[in-house]
This record gives C-alpha cells, structure tokens and sequence, in this order.
C-alpha cells in the first residue's frame, strides 16, 4: 500500500471506533501518526482524550511510531487527562511534549491544571521536568494563585519550596479559596493580616462568594470586617439577590439585619 495513497481521515476513524490493531497497521504501512482530522485535531489527541486500556495503547502505537505532542490540540479534557494519568504524563514528556503546554481556551499551562486538579504526583513530575513556576495564564496569574484559589494548602507550601513567590493578586486568592472551602477559621485569619473584606476575583466581591458558598458564618464574618452589601458581581447582583436567587433564607436572614 502506498501511504500517500492512505486519507487522513482514516487513521483518525480507527481511533475514534477504538480498533488498537487497526490503528498499528495504518501506521506500519506509513500512515502519518501526525494526520489531522476534519477539525483540525491531531491523532493523538483522539487516543489521548480517553482514558481506557484500548486509547492508550494507540496512543503508546502514535508515539512510537514518531507522533508529535508538541502538535497537541490542548483543551481542557486533554490538559485535565494528562496531570490525572502520570503515567501518560511522564510518557508525552519523553517524546518531547512541552513541560509548558497551554491550553487553548484559558492559557492554563500544565502545572496550573494539576495543581487546581489537587494532582499532586503531576505536580512533582512537571516540577521534576522544569515547569514554569512564574508562567502566567492569560488573565496573568500563576499556579501560586490557582492553588490558593482551590484551597489547596499543600501544594501552596510545594509551589513556594520550589520557588514560587506571591504576585499582587495572591492575598485576594487566598482569601476566595479560604471562603470557597469554608474555613472560617482561615478567612478570620486572613481579614485580621490586613486583606480588604471588599476584595473581588473574577468580577464576584468576597461577600458574594461566600454566598454563592452557602457559608452563612463566612457571611457574618465579612459583614464584620467590612464588606458591603451593595457590593455587585460582574452581572450586577448584589448579595441579597444572590441569596435570593438560592433561595437561602439564612443568609437572607443576615443580610437583612445589616441592611438599614
């Protein structure tokens, strides 16, 4: 068979119907392990995005046979199954995919999607294999934030270990995670250091946060220390309507006690 003679299409098709053996004998008689299908989405992004026993024994058979990650169409399914599969992870990096690959919808590099994927072995692969600690997204932040963003303490600790230091956005992120995983504990803590009760992230004040949370004792701790209940999110809402949108009485409770 001449592999010219071989449509792209083709290869992809045996992927996307799971035929492992299929797939070998394409590339065995040439076919191109870096076809791209109609949308533009390499062949190993098909074996790539699944996680069962047959995709990824056509993703070992792309590798092989010279497919390139570096030409990786990187979504979110694809960057999130990379840091869930150490083992996949570790395998793309040997064949040359980028520590510092991005996805194409949010500018997450690798490292930003294990750590707000709490995969803590990735973490260490992509720190191992000299993954950006500074790298920013595309609305300028890093890893460092992401992880305090979801709260996750320890990889906060591991990310400043191994170098990373706190940008201008950092003690507003803190506080959101520390609101989002409900540790009143932790956002006393952390309005007591001096970080505004008015603070926002992603166009939603702290207050509406912690609405959205549920937590009416975070609630009560933010009207505390200041924050306000005219305060509105990207969309207009205030708190009140928030809650109201939730249907959470408790919360409506408070909010009215501090309306005047």
């Amino acid at each position: 068979m001449d592999p010219a003679s071989i449509p792209d299409t083709v290869l992809i098709d045996a992927i996307k119907h799971q035929q492992p053996l299929i797939v070998d004998a394409l590339l065995a008689y040439g076919a191109d392990p870096n076809t791209l299908g109609c949308d533009s989405r390499p062949a190993l992004w098909w074996a790539a995005h699944r996680a069962d026993s047959q995709h990824r024994a056509m993703l070992h058979s792309l590798l092989a046979w010279g497919a390139e990650p570096k030409r990786l169409y990187a979504n979110r399914d694809l960057m999130l199954r990379l840091v869930s599969d150490v083992g996949l992870l570790r395998e793309a990096l040997a064949h040359g995919m980028d520590v510092n690959l991005r996805d194409n919808e949010v500018g997450y590099t690798l490292l930003m999607w294990a750590v707000s994927a709490n995969r803590r072995a990735a973490v260490e692969v992509l720190l191992q294999a000299g993954a950006s600690i500074q790298a920013q997204d595309w609305g300028g932040h890093t890893a460092l934030e992401w992880a305090a963003w979801e709260g996750h303490t320890a990889l906060i600790t591991r990310l400043q270990q191994a170098g990373a230091t706190p940008g201008t956005d950092y003690a507003r992120f803190v506080l959101m995670g520390a609101i989002r995983s409900h540790q009143l504990g932790r956002v006393r803590q952390i309005l007591q250091q001096g970080v505004s009760a008015r603070s926002q992230v992603g166009g939603m004040p702290a207050l509406l946060w912690a609405v959205e949370s549920g937590d009416v004792e975070t609630v009560r701790c933010l009207l505390r220390y200041g924050a306000s209940i005219y305060s509105t999110d990207s969309v207009g809402r205030t708190a009140m309507q928030l809650a109201r949108e939730k249907s959470d009485g408790r919360i409506m409770k408070v909010l009215q006690v501090h309306s005047p």
